[in-house]
Formats: structure tokens, sequence, C-alpha cells
């Protein structure tokens, strides 16, 4: 913008740049209710403060090609009795968006690389070298037991129990990427709902709170006459408040048959054993259903 005081006893001019940056055009556009509407920035110039008016127009509803208006507004006084005149010169940018984030995809290389491992996780008979400043960084329990007081910082081996290693592996997956890919493409049903319990387990046991709440969604779209007790006793033990209220509605509103099917599977003479508490909040929802049928 160059603005010149008009006046000839004092002939005075200013230049200045503004950038006017518009994140997501098409979106922003569609905002903008009709061909009065527009986008205002404010800027000073001098001392004088202007408004750039830009007014996006769609040239027809079957056509993504705009019109572009643009209008420079003086919003003060001039200081001088001769006024002030301003010219306008206007260049219009495309920029280029970033590329979408790939670094779940060059950590989860690392992982299958091995490249700089400095630590090798044992479990049942398998050696998987791993990166101890990845693991401890995304789970407070394996940073204490690389950097904590307590810890063997020289250790290169690490012995995993109670763990096996198709659950360990997922876990490694979900904690280099964040994703769980044994969950894609698959019905939460027969071994899928068995690998979802085991690792919401392993999930709590580390400290992988989101892995925990994917786990318990996964769980929750399996619920079924062959997997509702197992999976309320483990939501039970794994404080899952959410997960568990689903299967108490679950087991609460079966049918009298359905009801038989789940008292005689391995995972109701499991719930008995472990959580015998949770019988009486099953008997509680159970008369409450009924009561209100």
């Amino acid at each position: 913008m160059n603005m010149k005081h008009s006046c000839s006893h004092h002939p005075e001019e200013v230049r200045s740049v503004h950038l006017l940056t518009i994140h997501d055009f098409f979106v922003t556009s569609a905002t903008v209710g009709n061909r009065t509407d527009c986008i205002k920035s404010r800027c000073s110039v001098d001392g004088y403060p202007w408004e750039l008016r830009l007014y996006p127009a769609r040239s027809s509803v079957f056509n993504l090609s705009y019109h572009i208006g643009l209008e420079l507004v003086f919003l003060g006084e001039a200081r001088r009795r001769c006024g002030v005149t301003a010219t306008l010169h206007c260049r219009l940018r495309d920029l280029p968006l970033p590329p979408p984030c790939d670094l779940h995809r060059d950590l989860g290389e690392l992982l299958n690389s091995q490249v700089g491992a400095d630590v090798t996780l044992a479990v049942s008979g398998e050696l998987i070298p791993v990166h101890k400043n990845i693991l401890a960084a995304r789970s407070p329990v394996f940073m204490a037991e690389f950097f904590g007081s307590m810890a063997e910082r020289s250790a290169e081996r690490v012995e995993i129990k109670k763990t096996d290693a198709q659950v360990l592996k997922a876990m490694l997956r979900f904690i280099y990427t964040g994703m769980v890919h044994e969950f894609d493409n698959q019905p939460a049903a027969g071994e899928n709902v068995v690998m979802a319990q085991h690792l919401l387990v392993a999930a709590d046991r580390y400290g992988l709170d989101r892995l925990k709440v994917i786990c318990e969604q996964r769980l929750t779209v399996g619920i079924d006459i062959k997997t509702a007790a197992s999976t309320l006793a483990l939501a039970e033990q794994h404080n899952c408040a959410g997960l568990k209220g689903k299967c108490i509605e679950f087991i609460a509103g079966s049918s009298p048959e359905s009801l038989d099917a789940i008292l005689n599977t391995e995972g109701y003479r499991h719930l008995e054993a472990s959580s015998p508490s949770v019988l009486t909040e099953l008997l509680r929802a159970a008369n409450g259903k009924r009561s209100r049928s």
C-alpha cells in the first residue's frame, strides 16, 4: 500500500506491506453468507488506521471458481486539511500445504529395523530389540525401569512376564506408532476380543492410558454371550467403569436362555472367583430391569 498526503507543500509518502493470511480458504469462504459479507483485517500505516475487507464470492453454484473483491477503508481522520490518498496493490499467493505427519511410519520402521536398539525384551522365548528412550517416553513404568533411581541402567536384557509375545509386540507397535493394527478391519469377535482383553491388561500394567481406552471401546463393541462375563471381570479388576457398566447392562437385560448360557461360561466362573462383589451389582441391575418392565 502506498499512502500519500496530497498537500503539495508537504509531500510525504509511506509504503506499508500488510499480509492477510486465510487458512483453508474454501472452508472460510463458506462461512461468509452472501456477497455483502466480508473478511476484515485492520492495520496501521504511519499512525492512520485502515481496514482491509475481502469479499469471497463464488461465481456460480456449479462452478468452484471464485471472484475475490478487496476494499481498503480509511477508519480515521486526516491530521492535515489536505487529506490522505492511498493506492492499493495486491498479490494472491496460494501457499502449499505441508505433507501430513508420518512420524508413526518412521518410528514403526525403526522398531522393525532394530537400528540403534539398546535393550532387549525377552518374552516367551523370543527376544525383541527395542529403544529405551522411546519406551520410557511413552510409558511411566518403562521410565522407572530404565531410568529410575533403582534402575540398572547398564542392563541389556529385560524379562517380560505375564504377557505373551503376540500381545507384547502389539503393545510395542502402539508405543512406537500410536496405532493398533490388530483391530484394523477386523470384527470385534473371537480371537480379536481375546487380543483386546490381553492388550487392556498390558496397557493398564504399563500406564498406556490411550491404549487402554482403545481396548475398552473394542471390548464394548464385542460384548456377547461368550465374552460378557470375562470382560466384566476384566473391567472390574482394571477399573474400567464404562466397560463394566455396559457388561452389567448386557447381562442383566439378557433373556433367561441367554443368561443360562452366560452362567455356563468359563468367564463367569472366573468372575465368581475373582470378583464376587460384582454379582451383587448384577442382581440389583436385573431386579431394576424387571421392575421397569
